[in-house]
């Protein structure tokens, strides 16, 4: 699990590396000629933010670990499946199973269903439980990238709050598999 997870890693970060390049290179005058043009070409080029949670399985019938990446990505461009999966693979030297998802602007559900992964190793029998906490123990589990990098997510203490008005409270909770949602107003 520990080979495993460190081989995701380092194929995760030539992805950035991919991602940061596009943007650099878009961001000259002229793209084509940049030191990053290379990277214009990728699949993951019109990547502008993402987030990303780290899963891992147990196969019992193999006694075989199964440690994936999920992203959540917002793009300027339609990321193709065919061309995600060779390019993966060609990141990874062995990973090409992929599954691509167009999400609705402003689907709520999304960042949660990337984000439940990577406490779904609390689900494995005892054993696997202990051994993958043991092993992803003090590992990142979850990140961001792009514009969701560093966003500050803090009220600002110069908002004015607004006493006596009405406010949508949103709660998720992960519970038996199935999302429940509590809104209050």
């Amino acid at each position: 699990l520990g080979e495993r997870y460190q081989h995701l890693m380092k194929g995760w970060k030539r992805l950035t590396r991919l991602i940061r390049d596009a943007k650099a290179a878009k961001r000259c005058v002229n793209p084509e000629k940049s030191k990053n043009a290379y990277a214009l070409s990728s699949s993951f080029a019109g990547v502008q933010a993402g987030a990303w949670s780290f899963e891992t399985t147990f196969n019992d019938e193999m006694q075989e670990w199964h440690p994936h990446l999920n992203l959540l990505l917002l793009s300027d461009t339609l990321i193709s499946k065919m061309r995600l999966i060779r390019e993966w693979e060609r990141i990874t030297g062995d990973s090409f199973i992929v599954h691509v998802q167009e999400f609705e602007r402003g689907d709520r559900w999304a960042y949660c269903e990337i984000m439940k992964y990577a406490l779904k190793f609390s689900e494995l029998p005892f054993e696997q439980n202990v051994q993958a906490l043991q092993t992803l123990s003090g590992r990142r589990l979850t990140g961001t990238i792009g514009d969701f990098r560093g966003l500050d997510l803090e009220p600002d203490p110069a908002d004015e709050i607004l006493d006596d008005e009405p406010y949508i409270e949103i709660l998720f909770s992960y519970v038996g598999g199935k999302y429940l949602l509590n809104e209050t107003n």
